[in-house]
């Protein structure tokens, strides 16, 4: 990778980049240079803030013993070991003159979003009323719902991508092309909040999505509901609902993704790459006993939840684009 593009320790290739990378987990953290300080104290680990600022915009590598106490105090206390060991190998090329090359990467996906952050998605529940006012409100709109067209539909593979749509947009999976990613309950009922999901596209309103700039090329997933307000998908890897991504009102500690054209599959399919990793938007396709009794393919089953894989550009991780019209347009 060798841009520092992610806060994973592994894509950096020197100093410079390495301090970027903890730049970038500061940013996803959420705290400020005293809360780090504050947070770093009350673990008996002395963290100064001057100190600290030094590192994140310095072209040295940090000492172990702030890296780890840094790490610690933005919640990723169990990637300690390997911002370490990203470290160290950094310093073992620096002292012997070794080209770069990439890092083996083994770390988990990034931490998930503090529980603080996601109060007013959770637990939402769909009434009878409400299912009857989206079946309402989704009739008009999908009436007029218009195909977003690149202008040049037959563009060679490799060439750059056309610029995503603006506004309201429904993501139908290819896998499952009569549906559309929006928010619902796992079937299981593992996990009582809301997450991301397929379903039929005519229930997914008033819930509406956009694809939100978050610069450098990446995008958030953001959805609105008038009796939710604005929720931008952040993928979990603890507790039960580990593997699946939820709607958290903090845009700002969102997962950010590539949308990576695929002209083979149309000018509107797109795959969508979690940053810094190798890990894929995919509709989860376990064999269940409802698609093995509806006789569809797993993937192809409405209600099955989206998480991320690796990436594979397997038809349960393409999406084509719809731009919607609000409904009062």
């Amino acid at each position: 990778m060798g841009n520092g593009e992610g806060s994973a320790p592994y894509a950096a290739q020197d100093a410079a980049e390495f301090s970027e990378a903890m730049r970038r987990l500061k940013e996803r953290s959420g705290l400020t240079y005293r809360q780090l300080e504050e947070k770093a104290a009350g673990q008996g680990e002395p963290l100064p803030r001057s100190t600290l600022a030094n590192a994140l915009t310095g072209r040295s590598l940090p000492r172990p013993e702030l890296l780890a106490a840094f790490v610690r105090a933005c919640g990723e206390g169990d990637r300690a070991a390997d911002w370490a060991r990203a470290r160290n190998l950094l310093a073992d090329r620096s002292r012997t003159g070794t080209p770069p090359s990439p890092v083996a990467p083994s770390p988990p996906p990034p931490p998930s979003p503090k529980p603080g952050l996601r109060t007013a998605w959770r637990a939402a529940r769909r009434t009878p009323a409400l299912l009857a006012l989206t079946a309402l409100l989704t009739a008009a709109a999908l009436t007029i719902a218009t195909v977003w067209t690149p202008a040049s539909s037959d563009r060679a593979p490799g060439t750059a991508a056309p610029p995503l749509p603006t506004g309201p947009v429904l993501l139908h999976p290819l896998s499952a092309p009569d549906l559309c990613l929006t928010d619902g309950h796992v079937p299981d009922g593992r996990y009582d909040s809301l997450v991301a999901v397929q379903r039929p596209c005519d229930e997914v309103a008033p819930q509406r999505t956009r694809l939100i700039p978050a610069g450098g090329g990446l995008y958030r997933i953001e959805w609105f509901r008038p009796d939710q307000g604005k929720g931008c998908l952040a993928a979990r890897y603890e507790g039960p609902a580990a593997g699946l991504l939820e709607p958290q009102n903090d845009c700002g500690g969102a997962t950010r993704l590539h949308a990576e054209h695929a002209p083979t599959h149309g000018s509107t399919a797109y795959a969508f790459r979690a940053e810094a990793t190798h890990r894929c938007l995919t509709i989860n396709a376990p064999a269940t006993p409802k698609s093995r009794e509806s006789g569809k393919s797993a993937e192809a089953v409405a209600g099955t939840e989206a998480v991320l894989t690796p990436c594979a550009t397997r038809p349960n991780q393409l999406f084509r684009i719809t731009k919607t019209p609000l409904p009062s347009q």
